[in-house]
């Protein structure tokens, strides 16, 4: 089974706006999508980039930010109120923290 990464908000803000770890992002990415690793993500993170995106640009951007996003080599997860619990008192692998 190929490795396993959990990209949380900041993740994913570092690569789209270009920020510090932006390159290991596109470089997971890129091996995501040969197949080499899994990528899975919070749904709760797309919430929170919209969020963001809305309050300091616009709808607009933050939709396309979302469509940029949601077409990444990616597994999303759609947790329930069990998996939030247990993602609290677990440590997943992560990219940045």
């Amino acid at each position: 089974m190929p490795d396993l990464y959990v990209f949380d908000t900041s993740a994913i803000a570092a690569f789209t706006d270009q920020e510090e770890g932006a390159a290991e992002v596109e470089r997971l990415l890129d091996a995501a999508r040969k197949g080499e690793c899994q990528i899975e993500v919070c749904t709760i993170s797309l919430m929170e980039l919209y969020y963001v995106a809305l309050q300091e640009k616009s709808e607009d951007e933050a939709i396309k930010l979302v469509a940029l996003v949601k077409a990444w080599p990616v597994r999303w997860i759609y947790p329930d109120e069990r998996t939030l619990l247990q993602a609290v008192r677990s440590r997943q692998p992560t990219v940045f923290q």
